[in-house]
């Protein structure tokens, strides 16, 4: 469509001290449909390339995707017991048919949610974050999820929801009490026994994704 062809566009990739090297719209469109097929599918994939918020799909041979505004104001947690959680036996959890309510009200919600997250609305987020396709499946595979959540509203998150299949979770909250959030679930899940430790840490926003540099040692996360 024109906003994708619109949003791909040409732009400069950051490279150390000199000055930044044009990738073409061509060039960025091959880039991305190497990494949308070689990940499994490209809502990982490409805001790893490209950076920020995405929306995302791959469809045979092109990967559409439309940049999505996210407000600095809104800060990401991430917390995960030491247990591992495959993406296959995860899909294995989803039924094969859902109410066409939950598919409606899904689409509102995300509506809703992408709202909030622009404009850093914790009602709209925390109602919008709600999800009827996968996540009250899947949750269970995570332990002590319900507790971990708990643990996150009560440290000031907004809303609380599964990182892709799990057993990671997220939490949107306010920029300055991201730290809290994902140590107060990080604590939850230090309780878990497994294989190692439990992993808990706010999320920094990347707003470059790939970018090519002439001194590897440079770090341009953040930067646009």
């Amino acid at each position: 469509s024109g906003a994708t062809e619109s949003a791909v566009g040409e732009a400069p990739v950051r490279g150390g001290g000199d000055p930044p090297t044009a990738v073409t719209a061509a060039e960025r469109r091959r880039l991305l449909l190497r990494v949308a097929r070689g990940e499994g599918h490209p809502d990982n994939a490409v805001p790893s390339v490209v950076g920020g918020l995405v929306a995302t799909a791959l469809e045979q041979d092109t990967v559409r995707w439309v940049p999505l505004p996210l407000s600095p104001a809104v800060g990401i947690a991430y917390a995960a017991p030491p247990v591992e959680v495959r993406t296959d036996d995860a899909r294995e959890r989803l039924p094969a048919q859902i109410a066409h309510s939950d598919a409606a009200a899904n689409g509102a919600r995300l509506a809703v949610l992408l709202s909030g997250l622009a404009n850093a609305d914790g009602d709209r987020i925390a109602w919008g974050i709600v999800d009827h396709l996968h996540v009250p499946w899947r949750w269970a595979a995570v332990p002590r999820a319900d507790d971990a959540s708990a643990a996150a509203l009560e440290a000031g998150a907004w809303g609380v929801t599964l990182s892709g299949s799990g057993s990671g979770l997220l939490a949107f909250s306010p920029r300055d009490r991201a730290a809290e959030v994902a140590g107060a679930m990080g604590d939850v899940f230090a309780g878990v026994p497994g294989h190692g430790p439990a992993w808990a840490f706010p999320l920094r926003r990347a707003l470059v994704g790939a970018a090519v540099l002439s001194d590897p040692g440079r770090d341009v996360s953040g930067e646009r």
